[in-house]
């Protein structure tokens, strides 16, 4: 026991008798001696042990700490748990004696506790004053106690493919941040599966979206026998594994080790945590949660279809949803609702898959608004942390969504862990989520203790912000800035929104959103009890979306008129295309120290260089919500029902029932709702919506998939692994050929269900491809085309330069005409150039010679003709040279 070690590996102390006893005061008089009244202080000697990191003698609980004290005026030793560590430094009243540097990630400290407990309680008061030693021992962590380094099991697919790599290095770094750490519970005391999510980087800056299922499962024999191996291993140099190795040797000695037996539910098990993940490019975090939760259950019951066959179906049978087109439904069999994924239009709110009940559960409407109005839009520090691990990356990702039309342009990290904490000391704008996993050498507490400067802590459990410097003037500062009365109608909308859906902001349930991504054991048709209380409509996330939309559009309107395009006779950089001073001089006073900040930052910068330049259609629809918002007589969203002529005859309930109209919806574009004319002809054909899936046994798929409400029909065929439902919706569930007849699949480990650690390659069916040949609806910044400006700009050139009536006055020359139109073909020509080098089997040696061809035409006419291009030409040009493969630099600067 660490409590009374072995004396053999402790230091020899005096005993209690040895010590003089302190006389007291009253007795002092009755001895003639001056030597009876001395008080002795003991000399203790310690054996130091050598310390080496190959020996790990520090693993034995021997004395690591002294500290020379006294008994208190009762005669009993003083409260040494109320001590901390700083008391007893060099600064302190109390010295220590003796302090053996030790490793804390290799071995715990016990606390103080006094160094003998043989003195006689009843005499104790005689005792008082008396010097005592208080110790401290190395208690060795036990193997629950340190992490064990994490690693990939498995994977599917195996191949790395083109434009999505694996983050193999990653994976682990976020799933396990601390490493991986044994749990030993009793068995009825299971946790339930914990989702979570991370966004990370590829090396051409695209995101890449994971999300994450942790579960635990009882430790295996496999795992059981490693440990003992390391336990085998330290019994020489650890006490408590000397005595567990000496127990299991007598175990093995008399057979009483049962290897294999029942565990019943109060017993005490040993956990390991897996995780399985899910990586992609499109940030589905409900849909791709609830698929891995599927897989989960799935695993700890028989099934007819194997787990590898739901995951190849997945990845590559089930097609991406094009922009606006038909929602795609995979059926589970473990969940009441199929797993659908819906891909809104390019013209239209970008896709947010989370539900803005659990932001407004942890956060008041005013706190919502102070961070992504005050914070964020301005570009400042912001840090989000929760002892729920969903709940970060949930809120992170629904206030980032918040700020549309711009994109936020800081590091951003929902779930930062010790290896990227750099990031911390960024001198720019950060958005970081931190998971508070309440160590003591957690991030969590290491950045509440040293909070990094000019950056705010949001604690999403209590709704608190916290700040480096003075917490009121910071909040006081960001709330102020925020235009009054925009702000006050967008608290006002938001709240009413909140309070229809029946929800009182901030102080909800904050796992109100998860049971609902993991609901598999509700009856679809079980109904919630009435209480005489009128059931809520859900809270309406697209106009919580389209209240901050409509407060950009109040501030920022007429923004367009001052917008600098560059033309032919001067040159002017990205970060000058927006004239700020001419600008904030037609802001109202009110509102000028806002625009002016915003105007300033970064994703304001960013935002004006996709107008410009890229033609961006969310840049496309925000122009054309700005127009319609200053243009239109009837006001939009929930407010707009109140404000209206009829408002005051209706009472709140006629109110809340009614329908409101939204800005983004006058602009956006409608969802297609029927069939492309290029889709396969498949779904050209009339009998497309009576036909099924493609199956053995029709019966048992629709009991397996539980999508016999989603189909038309229950006849199938061959050829069709898609069905269409009565809404229009693409149906499908994952294929048994090539499976046993009437086969059931269960996953077990020494008698326990578990989730496999490798897959059987043999079930994934539609097997690896060599390549992908699925396609990106994500349409790239077009880039080498013209900006609207550039068009009637051009538009303008060519009526100056023609002319219906007679030659016009702003004729220059004769020439000017035909100086026009070859700018005009030779910027057509150039805007080719970057399309004709990205040819499949093209040398270097070839594309040099088309850039320099084209470089030489236009110095050339720009000499010799005085015909310059436009700036779209100029834009393909430096495109052209970065896709050449060879430095034109030289070249460019000829220009």
């Amino acid at each position: 026991q660490t409590n009374n070690p072995d004396p053999r590996f402790l230091p020899s102390l005096i005993s209690m008798k040895a010590l003089p006893r302190n006389n007291h005061p009253s007795e002092a008089t009755k001895s003639d001696s001056k030597e009876d009244c001395d008080i002795f202080i003991p000399i203790i000697a310690i054996r130091r042990q050598r310390v080496g990191e190959e020996e790990r003698f520090h693993e034995d609980p021997a004395v690591i700490d002294i500290l020379v004290t006294s008994l208190d005026s009762n005669g009993n030793p003083p409260n040494l748990l109320e001590l901390d560590d700083d008391d007893f430094d060099d600064r302190g009243g109390i010295h220590t004696i003796y302090f053996h540097g030790s490793q804390s990630e290799i071995l715990k400290k016990s606390n103080w506790s006094p160094a003998f407990d043989g003195y006689n309680r009843n005499t104790s008061q005689q005792h008082q004053g008396f010097p005592i030693a208080a110790l401290k021992r190395n208690i060795p962590n036990g193997f629950a106690d340190l992490p064990f380094v994490a690693k990939v099991l498995d994977r599917f697919p195996q191949k790395n493919y083109r434009g999505m790599p694996f983050p193999e290095e990653e994976l682990p770094l976020f799933c396990y941040a601390g490493g991986s750490l044994l749990i030993r519970d009793n068995l009825r005391n299971q946790p339930l599966p914990k989702p979570y999510g991370f966004v990370v980087k590829n090396e051409r800056g695209d995101s890449i979206y994971v999300s994450c299922l942790s579960f635990l499962e009882p430790l295996t024999k496999r795992r059981e026998m490693q440990l003992d191996k390391i336990s085998f291993i330290r019994r020489d140099v650890s006490l408590p594994h000397r005595r567990h190795c000496k127990n299991k040797l007598d175990q093995i000695h008399h057979q009483t080790a049962n290897l294999f037996h029942l565990v019943a539910f109060d017993d005490v098990v040993s956990f390991e945590t897996k995780t399985i993940c899910l990586v992609g490019r499109y940030p589905y975090w409900t849909e791709f949660r609830r698929f891995l939760a599927h897989l989960q259950l799935l695993s700890q019951n028989s099934s007819d279809i194997p787990l590898e066959r739901h995951i190849s179906h997945l990845l590559f049978s089930v097609p991406i949803p094009k922009p606006g087109g038909q929602a795609i439904l995979v059926p589970l069999s473990t969940m009441n609702d199929p797993m659908a994924l819906v891909m809104p239009p390019l013209k239209d709110l970008p896709l947010v898959d989370l539900s803005f009940n659990r932001l407004f559960a942890a956060l008041d409407v005013p706190t919502v608004v102070t961070i992504v109005l005050g914070f964020l839009a301005l570009e400042e520090k912001v840090i989000l942390m929760s002892r729920r691990q969903s709940l970060v990356l949930d809120c992170c990702e629904l206030l980032k969504s918040l700020l549309f039309p711009f994109d936020l342009c800081a590091p951003y990290v929902p779930h930062l862990t010790q290896a990227f904490m750099s990031c911390l000391d960024f001198p720019g704008a950060i958005f970081v989520g931190i998971y508070d996993d309440e160590q003591e050498n957690g991030l969590a507490r290491i950045v509440r203790a040293n909070i990094p400067e000019d950056s705010i802590i949001v604690e999403l459990d209590s709704g608190e912000i916290h700040c480096d410097g003075n917490r009121y003037e910071t909040l006081k500062a960001a709330y102020q800035i925020i235009p009054t009365e925009p702000r006050s109608s967008l608290i006002k909308e938001v709240e009413a929104l909140c309070k229809d859906a029946g929800i009182i902001p901030g102080q909800e349930a904050l796992d109100v959103g998860l049971e609902s991504a993991i609901d598999s054991m509700v009856p679809s048709t079980a109904e919630p009890p009435n209480n005489g209380v009128n059931p809520h409509d859900p809270l309406d996330d697209r106009a919580i979306r389209d209240c901050f939309l409509r407060f950009f559009c109040s501030i920022l309107g007429g923004y367009e008129r001052f917008l600098l395009v560059p033309d032919a006779d001067y040159l002017i950089s990205g970060n000058d295309w927006f004239d700020c001073s001419k600008f904030l001089s037609t802001v109202s006073p009110e509102r000028t120290p806002f625009v002016h900040s915003l105007v300033e930052t970064q994703i304001f910068q960013s935002f004006i260089q996709r107008r410009t330049e890229s033609s961006d259609v969310r840049c496309q629809l925000f122009d054309e919500c700005l127009a319609e918002y200053h243009a239109s007589v009837v006001p939009y969203g929930r407010l707009g029902v109140e404000s209206g002529s009829q408002a005051g005859d209706r009472s709140d309930d006629e109110i809340n029932g009614s329908t409101y109209h939204l800005l983004v919806d006058q602009c956006a574009t409608e969802p297609d709702l029927l069939l492309d004319d290029d889709d396969c002809s498949y779904w050209a054909r009339s009998d497309a919506n009576e036909k099924w899936f493609i199956h053995d046994d029709d019966a048992a798929t629709q009991a397996s998939s539980g999508c016999a409400e989603s189909a038309a029909n229950s006849s199938y065929d061959a050829e069709t692994p898609f069905a269409v439902n009565s809404s229009g919706d693409l149906v499908t569930i994952p294929s048994t050929s090539q499976l046993p007849f009437n086969a059931r699949f269960t996953y077990m480990i020494d008698g326990n269900p578990s989730f496999p650690t490798k897959f059987d390659r043999e079930f994934f069916l539609p097997k690896e491809p060599e390549h992908l040949a699925t396609e990106s609806y994500v349409v790239p910044p077009p880039i080498l085309t013209r900006s609207e400006f550039e068009r009637e700009e051009s538009v303008r050139l060519c009526n100056m330069c023609v002319s219906k009536r007679g030659p016009q006055k702003q004729h220059r020359c004769l020439w000017q005409l035909a100086k026009f139109m070859g700018s005009q073909f030779l910027g057509a020509w150039l805007m080719c150039i970057p399309n004709q080098l990205m040819q499949p089997g093209l040398t270097v040696e070839n594309k040099s010679k088309i850039v320099l061809r084209a470089l030489g035409a236009l110095r050339t006419l720009r000499s010799h003709r005085r015909i310059v291009a436009d700036e779209a030409a100029y834009r393909a040009l430096i495109v052209s040279c970065g896709r050449c493969g060879t430095d034109r630099r030289t070249e460019l600067m000829k220009l």
